[in-house]
């Protein structure tokens, strides 16, 4: 997405100005706040990676199936 940005819209900035530019990238920043989100956040136990292997992501959180006595 930074090069997306860099690419594409510095062009705009440089020929219609700081307005157009932002207009036109909103749905960059938009996807890179998304990617930050979910950097930071993580996609959660309700995600479509955490279905095919659910033990693996309880172990890491540590849940366990068979609580001990």
């Amino acid at each position: 997405m930074v090069v997306a940005i860099a690419t594409t819209k510095i062009p705009i900035l440089l020929d219609r100005g700081f307005w157009a530019m932002a207009h036109d990238a909103r749905t960059n920043w938009s996807m890179i706040l998304g990617l930050f989100f979910l950097l930071i956040a993580g996609a959660g136990p309700h995600s479509l990676d955490a279905r095919p292997a659910p033990k693996l992501w309880h172990t890491e959180q540590g849940i366990a199936d068979n609580p001990g006595p």
